[in-house]
């Protein structure tokens, strides 16, 4: 059994080991008098992680350390083999396992677990991975049961890893490109020695490694890491990890927009119009609707292709034409008569409306005689206008994109992730809006009491949630600051100029109908309703949900709860309404979708 002063030592050992190969988790196990390995201390592993406390010599990694002697690692989950449920069990894509000798037996198990930014680990790790060894060698040489015990039959090495001119990494016959095993240094032309244990094939060496570490630094009794340090070492592999990665684009326009609509086929009032089109073009696909007074031949919608292919030419597009294209006429435009053929086409005039990094936008008229001196200059407006409208257009689809943004952003504002969390949080925010646009609620409305959804629990996350959310019983201490966070998000999001109020309503998301709820005991009325919306929505995500903290119910089984708490907890009106949503039936009484 380790002591907690041996345990905070090996930690030590493990933190540096850590900050030298960068790696986000690693632990020790310690030969036991059962014969297995048993976890002496561990760091960066959560409460989720399954790690074993507990390996018995049948377990993937003694065997594969037993196999190998030497330090062996993974880098492709894929080609893991018997590893795989071991990586899977911490959700780790990288591994590096490695042996600890004492005179010549396998006395410990170093396990260590994926590099930030998801790098490989490589033989610029050995080194250190070695010297950290060697350092914890030292220190098991002096407990009672590891010094008392002569080598064991069966765990001599082929060879130990602090005895040799220094380690080389090799790549053994027919590996994948995904596993690289570390041996020692033994010169591949030397004899192995005599052991009890099957002689393992090296193969070629892929490069020396760089000269062994100097030796670490007896650390200071509180050289464990603070929560500054945990927090320091998040930053960077959060940073590192997010290097290089590329925002994804805006979504396209809605192709077929009123305002889209109307300038199509307000050209074709102008008499030498004989119809229209805007193209969209984009690195997948294009896309061209086209409103005319007679349908287009198969001759003059090529014309207008390679009118839309010339103009797209010298919009600068950072992308080619796409070979998916597609052509949709306006049914209300009504085209009729026999289709124009290319050779009545007198002109074609194109112009680009917008030209962003994944998206182009052309605007094309087709004319039947040639426009007119007198409407050159209104075809000319009516170009700009249509650039003016589509710019109005994309603007507000950026301003809700990074709106949409900033409301997720608050769900996960910093570095931690709380998945349980998220998804309760979109749970809510989804079924108010559900239950928000059946009670017949403006668009703003229905758009307000969705945000509130989202983020009614925003405040959970400075109120010590990570060890709080887990626990089936608190403290009163513990309930006391639990109920503030209805108070920490309003705080939150009182200061973030919101179309619409939104703090009010997460402030108030936990009062009850009949005054004994919190933080400011509001009953009935005195409630905002989408508090009240909320407040359902979020009672029966919690019970009907797999990741919440209480016994998991049926939806009929909550809607019970709910239905029998109305009056008291939840607003009688709105909890009926609630039930009749959950079932499936609309308020006119008839089937629900």
């Amino acid at each position: 059994m380790t002591t907690p002063d041996e345990e905070r030592t090996y930690r030590e050992d493990l933190y540096v080991l850590m900050e030298k190969v960068r790696a986000t988790r690693a632990a020790l196990y310690l030969l036991d008098s059962s014969g297995g390995y048993r976890l002496a201390a561990s760091f960066g592993f959560g409460r989720t992680d399954r790690l074993p406390e507990l390996l018995q010599r049948t377990h993937p990694i003694p065997v594969t350390v037993f196999e190998r002697r030497e330090p062996y690692v993974v880098n492709d989950v894929r080609e893991a083999g018997k590893l795989v449920g071991a990586m899977e069990a911490t959700s780790s894509t990288r591994l590096l396992v490695a042996p600890l000798y004492l005179d010549g037996r396998i006395v410990g198990l170093l396990d260590v677990r994926d590099k930030a930014g998801r790098e490989p680990f490589t033989n610029e790790d050995l080194p250190w991975v070695l010297e950290v060894l060697r350092r914890l060698a030292e220190r098991v040489r002096s407990l009672p049961f590891y010094a008392a015990a002569g080598p064991t039959p069966g765990l001599v090495p082929e060879t130990s890893p602090f005895d040799q001119t220094g380690p080389v990494a090799v790549r053994r016959p027919g590996a994948d490109a995904g596993v690289l095993i570390l041996e020692s240094g033994r010169s591949p032309d030397a004899p192995p020695p005599a052991t009890t244990q099957p002689v393992v094939p090296v193969g070629p060496r892929i490069g020396p490694l760089p000269a062994p570490p100097p030796p670490l630094q007896e650390l200071s009794a509180d050289h464990l890491p603070t929560a500054t340090l945990r927090l320091q070492r998040l930053v960077d592999e959060t940073l590192a990890a997010a290097a290089g990665r590329r925002l994804p684009p805006l979504p396209a326009a809605v192709r077929e927009t009123p305002v889209q609509r109307l300038f199509l086929e307000a050209a074709l009032l102008f008499p030498d119009v004989v119809g229209s089109a805007l193209t969209f073009v984009e690195p997948s696909a294009l896309a061209t609707t086209v409103a005319s007074r007679r349908p287009l031949a198969a001759d003059a919608e090529a014309a207008l292709a390679e009118n839309v292919e010339r103009i797209f030419a010298k919009a600068g597009a950072r992308f080619g034409l796409p070979a998916a294209r597609s052509a949709t006429p306006l049914e209300a435009a009504g085209a009729r008569g026999e289709p124009l053929p290319r050779a009545d086409v007198a002109a074609i005039q194109s112009s680009v409306l917008w030209a962003g990094p994944e998206q182009v936008a052309i605007l094309s008229l087709v004319f039947r005689h040639g426009p007119g001196a007198d409407s050159r200059d209104a075809l000319k407006s009516v170009h700009l206008l249509a650039k003016s409208a589509l710019g109005e257009v994309q603007a507000a689809a950026r301003y809700r994109e990074a709106f949409r943004g900033l409301v997720n952003k608050l769900v996960e504002p910093g570095l931690r992730r709380y998945p349980a969390l998220k998804a309760h949080s979109y749970n809510v925010g989804r079924m108010s809006r559900r239950f928000a646009t059946s009670l017949g609620m403006s668009a703003q409305e229905v758009e307000q009491v969705t945000v509130a959804g989202i983020l009614h629990d925003v405040g959970l996350r400075d109120l010590n949630y990570e060890e709080l959310y887990a626990k089936r019983s608190l403290t009163e201490d513990e309930l006391k600051l639990l109920r503030e966070h209805p108070r920490v998000g309003a705080h939150v999001l009182e200061d973030v100029p919101w179309p619409y109020p939104v703090a009010p309503l997460v402030r108030h998301h936990h009062e009850r109908w009949d005054g004994a709820g919190y933080p400011d005991g509001l009953r009935g009325e005195e409630i905002p309703v989408g508090s009240r919306i909320v407040h359902l929505c979020e009672a029966f995500d919690a019970m009907t949900s797999s990741t919440s903290y209480r016994s998991v119910l049926t939806p009929a089984q909550a809607l019970e709860v709910i239905v029998g708490k109305r009056g008291t907890q939840f607003d009688p009106e709105l909890a009926l309404a609630f039930r009749k949503l959950v079932q499936g039936v609309r308020p006119d009484g008839g089937a629900g979708a």
